[in-house]
């Protein structure tokens, strides 16, 4: 079961775009990457999401880990539309 995970500097850079429009900074570049990760998660090379879970276990990993200055639920919101677009697109 292939899908396409999401890169730290792939999150930045949709990051970078929601701060822009709302006047908000990264605050934690660590719980950004880390937020990343969890796209690309795994144990003995099994996948700990499905295609299914896998978008909002994303948006929930950024609202716990508040990347942002601010606004992380909405910028959560974003990322997982972005990445469902991507899933379609690649997955």
């Amino acid at each position: 079961m292939g899908f396409p995970s999401l890169s730290g500097e792939q999150l930045l850079i949709i990051a970078d775009v929601f701060c822009a429009e709302y006047d908000v900074d990264v605050a934690d570049f660590s719980a950004l990457y880390a937020a990343a990760s969890v796209t690309r998660a795994q144990f003995s090379g099994i996948r700990v999401h499905t295609p299914d879970t896998v978008g909002p276990a994303l948006a929930a990993t950024i609202i716990k880990l508040a990347p942002l200055t601010d606004r992380n639920a909405e910028f959560s919101e974003q990322v997982l539309l972005v990445y469902q677009a991507y899933l379609e697109l690649f997955g």
